[in-house]
């Protein structure tokens, strides 16, 4: 029986957003295809009609739910002032650290540039974590060796005498903030 295209959008609709439910909850590897064409009331038939692979279905989900979420958060007031509070909370911290840098820039501009490098740089490390742990690393290590100079520590924050070091100033950091 020929399904149409409304029907197959459906269908289609129907995978990504079980999928989506059940990766959340267990993870992919948790979840089989049947569960999730079960759940979407639909065949493992169907599944492999609409995705060429359980990971195609996955990395859709996924693109779904992120999207999803970035919709909420701009829709959500209330998320979106928490998150710039935070945000501009740790800005500030960081702003107060920074040292002398070969970046000519102000001193705001570093610290949110800094900020943004961090969240987008562990953003990419956990998305290639599971297929190349070691990119997964080298994004990291090349996110804190850059965030590093523009806070003017040279680059030097490798190995674990610039770990701590790192951790020490940040606490430091945060305890004149009035974090705790």
């Amino acid at each position: 029986m020929k399904v149409t295209k409304e029907k197959a959008a459906e269908n289609r609709a129907a995978l990504v957003q079980a999928a989506a439910h059940l990766f959340r909850e267990r993870g992919i590897d948790g979840v089989g295809v049947a569960e999730i064409s079960k759940t979407a009331g639909l065949t493992h038939g169907a599944l492999y009609a609409q995705f060429s692979s359980k990971e195609a279905l996955a990395a859709e989900a996924f693109a779904s739910a992120f999207k999803g979420g970035l919709e909420q958060i701009r829709a959500d007031k209330v998320v979106s002032e928490r998150f710039t509070e935070g945000f501009g909370q740790l800005v500030a911290v960081m702003e107060r650290g920074l040292g002398a840098s070969p970046v000519k820039a102000e001193n705001r501009q570093r610290a949110l540039a800094m900020m943004a490098a961090m969240i987008g740089g562990v953003a990419a490390s956990r998305a290639v974590a599971k297929a190349d742990p070691k990119l997964s690393n080298e994004i990291l290590r090349a996110v804190r060796r850059i965030v590093g100079e523009v806070g003017g520590e040279g680059g030097q924050d490798d190995g674990a005498r610039g770990r701590e070091r790192a951790r020490r100033k940040h606490a430091h950091g945060l305890r004149a903030a009035g974090v705790r």
